[in-house]
């Protein structure tokens, strides 16, 4: 449905146009905006109300002798839209047919030389028809949203079901219609959960939905509750039900059943795999979760993550063999597991390469104990082509103050912090120049001449257009109709190899290469929208903006004169900043900002959620989008106290004017606390992976 303008657009029926000259310039002259045309035609009034002019309220004048009242209301009746009716009257009018015509659907009658009156009550009704108007489309962008959570929820391996406050069931996914054996033909809406729960359990499931209903607490809820469920056939299963109360408006309660058999199984894979007694890779990432956790709501919480990787692993696999190789890993990790401290946490990560846990509050115990491993860490074997005054193995480290990056980023800081042999401190620019101080034989380090390729790389993709954008869609839980999308950068080499971006910056920004990167990205996303707007789509495009180009004093003025030359609109573009460079750079970016808003650009805090003042970002910078950093969406759905958190710096962003987007969405579950939550928008690989085709897959 159109915005309504705030002009009045009048259809004034009677055959004079100085009568109709006459309404109109005495509703402007009491200061109410007012235009119109005029017919004596009623018969055309469905015509005119449905044609491409934009009626608001019809004024009928019954003292002109070409209009009838009763045929008017007659042909009124007949309109579909919601345009109101106001009569106007002279003092001859017969009360009965003005009785009449109300009772018809006339919404009020006004003498014909009551001008105030008539002004009034014209702002009256032209003021409800635009609530009406905007109650409709709330409702239609509510239903949308319905059925986009509901066809999510479809999808979805978890069994999901929606109840209502009677415990009656309103919604169920077909995983949960599996799990209890039910028919896709059988009929839920008549269906009480407790039918689905043995007897002994129904008194305390009566309970916690009462619990969810009274609560005083604001939403999202969630509620655990063990019991025994009746499968199909009549087989009984040990399962977990988790039932979350996701708004104050929400008549139904998101309900997830998980059989907790196979809840228990995970957890016993997560506690401790097989191989030499190292906590499984599950284990490790959810410690590591919980502490950038406990970093994030304020609690102490720091920790190193160190890699230590097996030096010339491919030469021992074919000195020994494949077996014996991983056996003699094997037997390294369980030799590293008694050098690190009891206060260690090990897991095997790869074949060659292992990652430890280490709380501490200081950087020099993970150097320490780096520098260590790389001293007494030591093959099992001896081989004729290895060098025994060297280290069999690498070392790196970062060491986490702050919760900026994800697990992924530490891992891969830790893993580059290996071969840089430098130790880095999470907080510290993770693009740092690594030490060049040459080694024993005269070479410079590994990472000097791996940023020279991967420079180099560049370079020729700059120069023979080897780099590609991919996009990923921004998706809107309300139901509004942008098309934002997310730019993102891949390089194909030479061997028609894909290089994401994460394998690019770092060596582009020590190379000096990331603000021609920059500038390569944002030509080629303006000639992108361009072709789009030709062809009636409505893009607009999120680019991620380096530290080291923002701060380049002649970046407005480059930008403008692309829009220019391009023939484009800054309102297209949204240029995104990560939160940890806005706050090292506050002063210069909102200067920057100031000139972007003049062009009508629109600005994004991305990996937003960590900064401790993040109310001094939002005022500075005047961002109209705050991306969540990624790990707000790890594991959100059985996480209150990270949901409670979310919200807050939602609402905190809607203070603002800020809309609200959660990146890194991975599964339906997720998406169902996010909606409930109001957040505005939702961006990741579960909806659809970045891609070279702009849109958002059907599949």
């Amino acid at each position: 449905m159109p915005t309504q303008s705030p002009t009045v657009n009048l259809l004034i029926l009677t055959s004079s146009s100085n009568e109709a000259r006459e309404i109109i310039q005495s509703l402007r002259s009491g200061g109410l905006p007012a235009r119109g045309i005029y017919t004596e035609q009623y018969e055309r009034l469905a015509a005119l109300t449905e044609a491409q002019v934009t009626v608001d309220l019809i004024l009928c004048c019954l003292n002109d002798p070409q209009i009838e009242l009763d045929h008017v209301m007659e042909h009124y009746q007949e309109i579909e839209a919601d345009v109101p009716l106001i009569l106007l009257t002279d003092r001859n009018q017969g009360s009965n047919h003005l009785l009449r015509a109300l009772r018809a659907g006339a919404r009020d009658l006004v003498g014909r030389d009551e001008i105030e009156r008539l002004r009034l009550v014209v702002t009256r009704e032209f003021a409800d028809r635009r609530t009406r108007c905007e109650l409709a489309e709330t409702r239609a962008q509510a239903q949308r949203c319905v059925g986009r959570i509901r066809a999510l929820a479809e999808a979805s391996e978890e069994a999901i079901a929606y109840v209502r406050e009677d415990g009656m069931h309103d919604f169920a996914n077909a995983a949960y219609r599996r799990r209890f054996g039910l028919h896709p033909s059988d009929e839920l809406q008549n269906l009480p959960l407790l039918d689905l729960v043995v007897a002994k359990h129904h008194q305390a499931l009566n309970d916690l939905l009462k619990e969810l209903r009274e609560a005083k607490e604001a939403p999202p809820l969630t509620r655990k509750l063990h019991v025994t469920a009746l499968g199909g056939s009549g087989r009984l299963f040990p399962a977990t039900l988790v039932i979350a109360r996701e708004a104050d408006d929400t008549a139904a309660l998101r309900l997830i059943v998980r059989d907790t058999r196979h809840e228990i199984a995970q957890q016993a894979e997560t506690l401790v795999a097989v191989d030499a007694g190292f906590a499984s890779r599950n284990a490790f990432v959810n410690a590591v979760s919980q502490r950038l956790a406990r970093a994030a709501s304020g609690e102490p919480a720091q920790f190193a993550l160190i890699y230590v990787g097996i030096n010339g692993f491919a030469e021992i696999l074919q000195a020994v063999g494949v077996t014996r190789g991983l056996e003699i890993a094997t037997e390294l990790g369980a030799a590293l597991g008694r050098i690190a401290p009891d206060n260690c946490l090990l897991t095997r990560f790869a074949d060659d390469g292992f990652m430890l846990i280490l709380d501490t509050d200081e950087p020099a115990d993970a150097r320490r104990l780096a520098v260590a491993v790389r001293a007494e860490l030591r093959l099992p074997v001896t081989l004729p082509t290895r060098d025994t005054a060297q280290p069999d193995c690498v070392t790196g480290f970062v060491f986490v103050q702050r919760t900026d990056a994800s697990f992924a980023e530490l891992v891969d800081r830790a893993y580059a912090d290996a071969f840089a042999r430098k130790p880095s401190i999470d907080g510290e620019r993770d693009d740092t120049r690594p030490a060049t101080t040459e080694s024993t034989d005269g070479h410079q380090p590994l990472t000097d001449a791996a940023d020279r390729e991967i420079g180099e790389m560049i370079d020729e993709a700059l120069q023979k257009d080897g780099l590609i954008l991919v996009y990923q869609p921004i998706v809107s839980l309300l139901g509004d109709n942008q098309e934002n999308y997310s730019v993102f950068l891949r390089l194909l080499d030479e061997q028609q190899r894909l290089h994401e971006a994460r394998e690019l910056i770092g060596p582009a920004v020590r190379t000096r290469s990331i603000e021609a990167i920059d500038h390569w990205v944002v030509e080629r996303a303006i000639d992108e929208m361009v072709e789009q707007r030709k062809q009636g789509q409505k893009v607009n495009f999120f680019i991620n903006m380096a530290e080291e180009t923002f701060q380049d004093n002649a970046l407005l003025f480059w930008l403008c004169d692309q829009l220019r030359e391009k023939e484009a609109r800054g309102n297209w573009l949204t240029f995104q900043f990560q939160e940890v460079h806005a706050r090292h750079h506050l002063a210069k970016l909102a200067k920057l900002v100031t000139g972007l808003k003049k062009i009508k650009a629109r600005i994004a805090i991305g990996r937003f959620g960590h900064d401790p003042r993040p109310e001094s970002l939002l005022q500075t910078l005047q961002a109209d989008f705050v991306l969540f950093s990624p790990d707000f969406a790890q594991q959100l759905s059985n996480d209150p106290a990270k949901q409670q958190r979310l919200m807050a710096l939602a609402n905190l962003a809607r203070e603002f004017n800020a809309k609200t987007v959660v990146t890194g969405v991975e599964d339906a579950t997720t998406l169902t606390v996010l909606w409930g939550g109001g957040v505005d928008y939702v961006q990741g690989n579960f909806l659809q992976r970045p891609s070279t085709a702009l849109g958002l897959s059907q599949d």
